[in-house]
């Protein structure tokens, strides 16, 4: 297979005119995320004086979680973008 040239490919490979299929646009998956992400960040502000109180009772647990759960957030961003 590494030693493929295009002569060695046959004239079926080689014609893309059969394909009728369209990719999408990436678009909507982003207006999704956006949307989202804005309503996680209103559900947040409605509840921050509760999530304050509850995260007094254990900071170290709550902060690994916080920690776990921006670097999954940056990494699906990163990807996403890639």
């Amino acid at each position: 297979m590494a030693n493929a040239t295009v002569d060695d490919l046959d004239e079926t490979e080689t014609q893309r005119s059969g394909y009728s299929h369209k990719l999408s646009s990436p678009a909507s998956a982003l207006w999704t995320m956006l949307v989202f992400l804005i309503i996680v960040g209103f559900v947040s502000a409605a509840l921050y004086r509760q999530a304050a109180h509850a995260f007094q009772t254990n900071p170290g647990l709550n902060g690994f979680i916080l920690a776990v759960l921006a670097s999954a957030s940056c990494l699906s961003s990163a990807r996403f973008c890639r």
